[in-house]
């Protein structure tokens, strides 16, 4: 896995919601790491799954309210946001919602999570 960035070329790498989905995660932080100057932060967020031997905070019980909003919200603009984004937009969101809803906390969680370059 290599992006194309130069090496110790940043001085904070993101990783937003997707690091649960890469299939070699050690590799992705190696990634990340790599393009990191010295003194660098990495911050990330991210559905809790398939992480081993890294410690975590998993903070799922204070956002699962998050979710709950979220889908509230989306029912009661259903037809608005039909219209704008189209229904199967909004139809793979309501099953996004819900496989979230099902793991949170019991399968993973919901974790903030942030490391310093040496």
């Amino acid at each position: 896995m290599d992006n194309g960035l130069p090496d110790l070329s940043f001085d904070r790498v993101f990783s937003l919601e997707s690091a649960h989905l890469m299939p070699d995660k050690e590799r992705l932080f190696l990634e990340c790491f790599r393009v990191l100057k010295p003194g660098s932060k990495l911050a990330r967020s991210d559905v809790a799954a398939g992480f081993t031997g890294v410690e975590i905070t998993d903070i799922s019980a204070e956002t699962r309210r998050t979710l709950e909003h979220w889908g509230h919200n989306a029912h009661l603009n259903r037809d608005q946001l039909i219209e704008r984004l189209g229904e199967t937009y909004v139809e793979n969101f309501f099953l996004a919602l819900l496989h979230m809803s099902f793991g949170w906390g019991r399968l993973g969680g919901y974790i903030l999570m942030s490391g310093m370059k040496p």
